[in-house]
C-alpha cells in the first residue's frame, strides 16, 4: 500500500511515495543515538572495504592458483589458463569471497571493516541484527542499486528516510554511530 510522505532535506520541503509495508516497524527500536547516514559516509565505507577485498581476493586466490600452478609445471600452467573451467573457478572463489565477506559480517555485530572505520552499523527495521537470509538479500539488492550508475545509492538523498533502493528491499538500514559507542574510531 503507498501512501505519500511529506518531509524537509536541508529545510526544502519534499514527498516521496513510500510503500508502507517497507517503512520501519517500530523505528525506536533502532540503537540509540543512531542517526541518518550520510551518502558520503556510505561510499566511505564502500571504498574502505574495496581495498580490504581486493587484499582478501588476492590473498584467497594465490592460496588456489599457486599451489595449481606448481603441480601443473610452467607449461601445462599457461594452457591450463586459457581452459574455461579455470576461468569459472576463479569467478566463483572471487565471489565466494565478497558474498561471505558482507554477509558474515553483517550476521556477526553489523558491520564491516570499513563500516566499523567509518561508525556505520547496518540493522534490521526492527533495529535487530540480520539474518543470513536478510544479508544474502541485502547484498544481492546492493548490486541491484549500484547497476543503473548507482541510482539506488543516490536514491538515499531524496529518499525521506535516507534509504537506499537495497535498505528498502531488504527491509534494513545504515544507522551512525556516535564515538564512545564502541565501533570505529573516526
Amino acid at each position: 500500500m503507498a501512501a505519500m510522505k511529506f518531509g524537509t532535506i536541508r529545510g526544502h520541503p519534499v514527498f516521496s511515495l513510500v510503500n508502507v509495508a517497507m517503512t520501519p516497524a517500530n523505528p525506536s527500536s533502532l540503537p540509540q543515538g543512531a542517526a541518518r547516514v550520510s551518502l558520503a559516509r556510505r561510499i566511505g565505507a564502500i571504498l574502505y572495504d574495496a581495498l580490504v577485498l581486493a587484499g582478501l581476493v588476492l590473498f584467497v586466490l594465490g592460496l588456489v592458483i599457486i599451489p595449481l600452478g606448481m603441480a601443473l609445471g610452467q607449461q601445462r600452467w599457461e594452457q591450463v589458463q586459457q581452459e574455461w573451467w579455470i576461468r569459472l573457478l576463479i569467478q566463483c572463489l572471487t565471489l565466494a569471497v565478497l558474498v561471505g565477506f558482507h554477509v558474515v559480517f553483517w550476521v556477526r555485530g553489523g558491520q564491516t571493516v570499513g563500516m566499523r572505520a567509518w561508525r556505520v552499523k547496518v540493522v534490521g527495521d526492527n533495529g535487530g541484527p540480520l539474518t543470513t537470509r536478510t544479508a544474502l538479500l541485502r547484498y544481492a539488492a546492493a548490486w541491484l542499486s549500484a547497476l543503473p550508475l548507482g541510482l539506488g545509492f543516490l536514491w538515499s538523498l531524496w529518499d525521506a528516510q535516507g534509504l537506499s533502493w537495497h535498505d528498502r528491499w531488504s527491509k534494513t538500514r545504515l544507522v551512525k554511530l556516535e564515538k564512545g559507542s564502541g565501533a570505529g574510531t573516526r
